[in-house]
């Protein structure tokens, strides 16, 4: 958020939306409200009837505050499975290009042992 010349908070800086990393946009001083249509991009899509009613009724009972914030959760959760999805696969790939060596797992296997006979059950 960026301050007007008398201090006060009066504008927020926000991304301009375009995927290209564009300018940022000054949002003028208004309601809270306003500030936040006015500084989140906007996606229009279309759903059918059956998914609306299983998204109204997610909403009614309290998985989210409103349509909208369901869909940012939705977009949230397979933005983050797809990066997690990514990191795995390099990961795995690492493994495959560099092996571990018997030396390395059989200390594993001795540290895993270790941990379990540690626990209280």
């Amino acid at each position: 958020m960026t301050r007007d010349p008398d201090g006060s908070a009066g504008a927020i800086r926000a991304p301009s939306g375009d995927a290209s990393g564009g300018e940022a946009r000054t949002c003028p001083k208004l309601c809270i409200a306003d500030r936040y249509a006015c500084c989140m991009a906007q996606l229009v899509t279309r759903v059918d009837d059956a998914l609306l009613r299983d998204v109204d009724e997610l909403v009614a009972q309290g998985a989210a505050s409103s349509r909208s914030a369901l869909v940012r959760m939705g977009l949230e959760r397979m933005i983050d499975e797809h990066r997690r999805r990514a990191v795995g696969e390099r990961i795995a790939e690492a493994y495959r290009r560099i092996p571990e060596t018997t030396d390395e797992l059989a200390g594993l296997d001795a540290a895993t042992r270790a941990l379990v006979e540690e626990e209280p059950w």
